[in-house]
């Protein structure tokens, strides 16, 4: 039987359908596919959405923890484990030792940890057994805001007794089983926990290449023959806030459009809830009685007054510096860092002190004793104190004297107490500042 050959043109069509028909049952799958899929993943984006998770067209919250803002200044830190050595708190080889030991350091002063009294000999053995790390801070802070300021913020280490620090030894013994001492003046401290370092990143970290001989004194001082190098600043007197500065200024401390009178010097400008006032020098506010600034509204959850607690307003008064830096920050320190300074609680109220520091070295004397001092009780502000001031860094590179000369040269008239590396602002404007060594003490009788 004679086979009909199909001609060029139907074989072409056949293909052609063949093709068409196997595309449309693919695009079919996928279609059908891919609505399961951006239905499940439809569920995931809503209903199973983090807290945090923000509407698109708002601005995203501040979720920067507080121990990574870099408020605790370490004027200086030192390792001994097989070697070890000493760094200056702006040198990078300090902050890099803090970074390594923060962790011990915050578990040793939280909640499962144990805080007592111990003596000057328990921390001098503590040094003599040749496995720490030391570290001097620029001022003297409770040990649950150097625990805030260390790590995740969950519960301190809880202690009826009113503890601060200006001197950590974190020790260690040949198992890795950690202590911290925390040294005030005349008064020891030894926090105690479960936690062990690891030997072997401890001795890594002595054998840094950047860290300098030292000798830790008997009153606990740390010198070193090795010259800080530091920045020349300059520094200006300060100038009243004008325009939109000033604005925003008010509108964070509550004051409407209609507050803002004329701007002239020593203006008062009161309200129902306080009265604040400008100079060149600086901005004060003052809160009426039962009124104030609400703590909460500095915060990132609503919080009830009665609930108000210590991390609460210190986290408040973080975010209250940050807010007034960002509205005005050529006349607040732009070119420094800010630290806390001091954190007190005395019958009923808080005060947080700030200052500012260059990699810190602090900045202060009779014209910037603080950068600024906040003071509030019953869950909200009740006073500021803000200084203004503008810093410029010159670029300029010199070398301050070995702690350990100025140390023994200081030593031989008084029984030195502190000992610190600081820019001294007693007169303003200062055109080259240069870092000076500066101690406390009681003079030594000839």
């Amino acid at each position: 039987m004679e086979k009909i050959k199909a001609k060029p043109i139907e074989i072409f069509k056949n293909i052609i359908i063949a093709i068409l028909t196997v595309t449309m049952l693919l695009l079919a799958g996928l279609y059908i596919g891919g609505s399961q899929f951006m239905s499940n993943r439809g569920a995931i984006n809503t209903v199973d959405m983090p807290n945090s998770s923000v509407t698109v067209g708002t601005d995203a919250p501040e979720r920067s923890s507080l121990y990574k803002k870099d408020l605790l200044a370490v004027s200086y830190a030192a390792i001994s484990c097989s070697g070890g050595g000493g760094a200056y708190g702006n040198e990078p080889a300090a902050r890099d030792l803090f970074d390594f030991a923060a962790e011990p350091i915050h578990s040793l002063l939280g909640s499962s940890a144990t805080i007592e009294k111990t003596t000057k000999s328990a921390f001098e053995n503590a040094l003599s057994n040749g496995r720490y790390i030391f570290f001097s801070l620029a001022a003297p802070l409770p040990y649950q805001v150097i625990y805030a300021l260390s790590g995740e913020y969950l519960a301190p280490a809880g202690n009826d007794e009113a503890i601060s620090s200006d001197t950590l030894l974190l020790s260690f013994s040949t198992d890795g089983k950690t202590a911290l001492y925390l040294k005030n003046g005349e008064k020891y401290y030894l926090a105690s926990a479960d936690y062990r370092i690891s030997l072997a990143e401890a001795a890594a970290m002595a054998s840094d290449s950047r860290l300098c001989e030292y000798v830790i004194k008997e009153n606990a001082v740390a010198v070193s023959s090795a010259s800080p190098h530091t920045q020349t600043l300059s520094l200006a007197e300060g100038r009243i806030p004008s325009g939109k500065t000033y604005t925003s200024i008010l509108s964070l401390l509550e004051y409407d459009d209609a507050d803002a009178q004329a701007l002239t010097l020593d203006v008062d400008i009161v309200a129902p809830h306080g009265t604040v006032s400008f100079t060149d020098e600086k901005m004060v506010y003052t809160a009426s009685n039962d009124s104030g600034l609400a703590i909460s509204a500095f915060l990132e959850s609503n919080v009830e007054s009665l609930d108000i607690s210590f991390i609460d307003v210190l986290r408040a008064s973080v975010s209250l510096m940050e807010k007034i830096q960002s509205a005005y920050p050529e006349m607040t320190g732009e070119a420094l860092d800010m630290y806390l300074d001091g954190f007190y609680y005395d019958d009923g109220t808080y005060t947080a002190i700030f200052g500012l520091s260059d990699s810190s070295i602090p900045i202060s004397g009779k014209k910037l004793p603080y950068l600024a001092k906040l003071t509030s009780a019953n869950g909200r502000f009740k006073s500021i104190d803000l200084r203004f001031i503008g810093a410029v860094k010159s670029g300029k590179t010199t070398s301050a004297f070995p702690s350990e000369w100025e140390y023994s040269y200081a030593s031989k008239n008084s029984k030195i107490d502190s000992f610190v590396l600081r820019y001294a602002v007693d007169t303003l404007p200062l055109g080259e500042l240069d870092a000076h060594w500066y101690y406390t003490g009681e003079e030594v009788p000839k």
